[in-house]
């Protein structure tokens, strides 16, 4: 089982199935934005609010954090459309680089899991069968 949108405490968020996981939908987050640097590589421009409390008193009202993508984050950033689930980009992936499905799930849970705590992309968990089955 994936875990990597379950949450860390029982009591804050219940947890998601693999299943439910694999039909999430992941989508960059409004101000997001990506360049291409000299090397050819993609960076993403992710807007960050000012810390509360004393210490962000001294801070600009909104920073901006580069993350440099690799080959690899480049290809998963390129196929987030808000509309691909993750299951699509595990075959893609799959299919492309020619890893098992197994690896392909993990390391797209990894890489997803990485994203969003870099606030660079949200994740829609779709859960339930209705959304499995196409009866809604």
């Amino acid at each position: 089982m994936f875990g990597f949108f379950s949450s860390r405490s029982s009591n804050s968020q219940p947890s998601v199935s693999a299943a439910d996981s694999l039909r999430s939908i992941p989508a960059i987050n409004p101000g997001v934005t990506f360049k291409t640097d000299e090397d050819g590589r993609l960076v993403a421009h992710v807007p960050v609010a000012r810390r509360k409390g004393f210490w962000g008193r001294f801070q600009k009202p909104v920073s901006i954090h580069r993350v440099r993508l690799d080959e690899i984050g480049k290809f998963v950033i390129e196929r987030i459309n808000g509309e691909r689930t993750v299951q699509d980009l595990v075959n893609s992936f799959s299919k492309t680089y020619r890893v098992n499905g197994r690896e392909a799930k993990l390391c797209m849970a990894d890489f997803l899991k990485s994203l969003a705590q870099r606030n660079i992309i949200s994740i829609g968990v779709v859960a339930g069968e209705s959304a499995s089955t196409g009866n809604d």
